[in-house]
């Protein structure tokens, strides 16, 4: 005996809000999901570079580096988006303050002798992230603390964005705008 399966095809009618949903989806697809790969080749030529001598060298790192800005934007995405619960997960892990620890490290042994104006972008970087630290703690103070810290943190911001302007004007040409401590309005001064 031979049995026979039937498969009946139902057309489904797709409502707005389905097709709204895969719009989305699609939209979050091409704006966060890689597309490309980092190889294991990529990334051994990265780590070891002097053992592939023959290997196209550049292309490697560009694709390691459009990679590394590719999961910055994902990360940013997943620090704006989920809740304060798991968002929290990401920035408490180990992973997290690696990578901070290992951006801040400027230790001749673990990064490659760095030029003149790496210096300066990392001096540059550092002097902003300080500016945005500032602008958490701000923000994160209970209010009885609000003008101490605001009156505390302005001359160190202005030697910040000094500090930082000459980076700008005199060596690196290309770095973006200062982004000075916004302070909330709390009060009259």
């Amino acid at each position: 005996m031979s049995k026979i399966i039937v498969i009946i095809l139902v057309k489904r009618h797709y409502t707005k809000k389905d097709t709204k949903q895969k719009q989305h989806m699609a939209y979050m697809e091409s704006t966060y999901l890689l597309k490309k790969r980092v190889t294991p080749l990529d990334l051994a030529i990265i780590n070891n570079p002097d053992l592939f001598t023959h290997s196209k060298v550049e292309r490697s790192y560009n694709n390691g580096v459009q990679h590394a800005k590719e999961d910055l934007n994902l990360l940013d995405f997943f620090l704006t988006n989920l809740r304060p619960k798991y968002r929290t997960q990401i920035t408490n892990s180990s992973e997290f303050h690696n990578v901070i620890k290992s951006l801040l490290d400027l230790s001749v042994v673990k990064w490659h002798k760095m030029s003149k104006e790496e210096m300066e972008n990392y001096n540059a970087f550092a002097i902003q992230l300080l500016s945005y630290s500032l602008n958490v703690i701000v923000r994160t103070m209970p209010p009885e603390f609000l003008k101490p810290v605001k009156d505390a943190s302005i001359p160190l911001n202005n030697l910040l964005k000094s500090i930082y302007n000459y980076s700008k004007n005199n060596n690196l040409k290309d770095l973006p705008s200062f982004k000075e401590i916004d302070f909330p309005i709390t009060e009259r001064d």
